[in-house]
């Protein structure tokens, strides 16, 4: 399977379809085609046929296009559009994001980080210098991308995360990914492609009522074999890592066998870029989109410089789990 093509535009509404000629042009050549959509904030939680929802919705779709390519189809259009920086009123857009009975998403993400340090017998006055830390590995890749990252007030969100911790959902979104398989790429002359060489997705029963489940992340850990995570040098990979809140990069890393304790993730913070993005409140975080974004501009550097990317997927309060690694032997 073949990243074809991509298309990402954020805070700019576009009319139209980005890529209806090259499906025109595909279908005109007798190729098989199909599209799958990432749910927006708008289409609730309920799954819906063709619709992919959760933060790890991007991969679920990823390894849907991968079946659908190996039996039934030789295009895949996987497309994303959310506007929710001008598209909802801001108690509206609250609201729609209360998907937990009343529980915000901050205060399930800060009962799932308890559950990790106390798994793992970690003191839990560390954790503001690991949040810490990943804000400025985030600022680093932002401002490199050309982001503004102007200070801002940092209060208190709970008793553990604060603003910078948070994903900033203030943003309008559409990203675009056109799957093909060999023939398709052949077909099309589409020369410049970006192998998906591994796709894997898990879960467990998610929510705030589960975060002590969650928070081995065995699932996780699936996938990370699944994906053949183990043979990829972090230092030497274009790595998306999800980052609505702390605790799910500091989980990856250790479960990746990346870090161990507390010093050894400080330091790989310190030292390795975890996103290509610029992280989920720097860069934003179009709700169900990020690890569509994220497999975009991988993609894009990949064609650009060659190497190895990966990619994660997050959904709910962790119990989705996803991850993509891709290849180009040499930039285009």
């Amino acid at each position: 399977m073949f990243v074809a093509s991509t298309y990402l535009v954020e805070d700019d509404h576009v009319q139209g379809a980005p890529h209806v000629d090259l499906i025109r042009r595909a279908q005109a050549q007798g190729l098989r085609c199909q599209t799958l959509h990432i749910q927006s904030l708008a289409d609730g939680w309920e799954t819906k046929p063709g619709r992919f929802k959760s933060g790890n919705g991007p991969l679920l779709a990823l390894a849907s296009a991968r079946d659908a390519l190996e039996s039934d189809a030789d295009v895949v259009l996987i497309s994303g559009r959310d506007q929710l920086r001008t598209g909802y009123e801001r108690d509206e857009r609250a609201s729609l994001m209360d998907i937990y009975d009343g529980v915000s998403i901050p205060e399930a993400y800060t009962r799932l980080t308890r559950a990790f340090f106390e798994l793992h017998g970690w003191d839990l006055s560390s954790f503001r210098g690991l949040a810490d830390a990943l804000h400025q590995n985030y600022r680093r890749t932002a401002e490199a991308r050309g982001l503004s990252v102007s200070e801002r007030d940092n209060p208190k969100v709970t008793e553990l995360l604060r603003r910078n911790d948070c994903a900033n959902p203030n943003i309008d979104f559409v990203g675009e990914v056109v799957l093909a398989n060999q023939t398709a790429v052949n077909t099309l002359g589409l020369d410049d492609s970006v192998q998906v060489t591994a796709v894997a997705t898990a879960s467990v029963d998610d929510g705030p009522a589960h975060v002590s489940q969650i928070a081995p992340y065995h699932h996780l850990r699936t996938v990370m074999d699944e994906v053949g995570l183990d043979r990829i040098n972090p230092e030497d990979a274009v790595l998306e890592l999800y980052t609505c809140f702390p605790i799910v990069p500091i989980a990856f890393c250790v479960n990746a066998g990346w870090s161990r304790d507390f010093q050894s993730t400080m330091s790989f913070f310190d030292n390795v870029e975890i996103t290509v993005s610029g992280g989920m409140n720097l860069s934003r975080a179009p709700w169900n989109n990020p690890a569509l974004r994220g497999l975009i501009l991988t993609a894009e550097r990949l064609r650009a410089d060659g190497g190895v990317g990966v990619v994660h997927g997050n959904g709910g309060v962790g119990g989705l789990q996803g991850l993509a690694v891709l290849r180009a032997e040499r930039g285009a």
